[in-house]
């Protein structure tokens, strides 16, 4: 799923609250994040500590991404 958050603000720019909207991903964008998903959560659960399990994985996606010259957007819509 992919999805889009814009805060709502009030008159004077604070920020009240939060509208979400939703889209259902094209089936060749869910196919191509499988085996990606899988590596990310291989590698996040190779790490005891939750927190660096994830910064583990984040760190695997940024070096994945630099590797095929694309940025996340750019990885997910091409």
């Amino acid at each position: 799923m992919f999805a889009h958050v814009t805060p709502t603000l009030d008159a004077n720019q604070n920020i009240v609250g939060f509208h979400s909207n939703r889209r259902k991903p094209h089936a060749a964008q869910i196919e191509k994040i499988i085996p990606l998903y899988a590596a990310l959560r291989a590698e996040e659960t190779r790490h005891n500590n939750r927190k660096e399990g994830m910064q583990r994985g984040y760190d695997l996606l940024t070096s994945m991404l630099k590797d095929k010259g694309l940025d996340y957007d750019e990885f997910v819509f091409v």
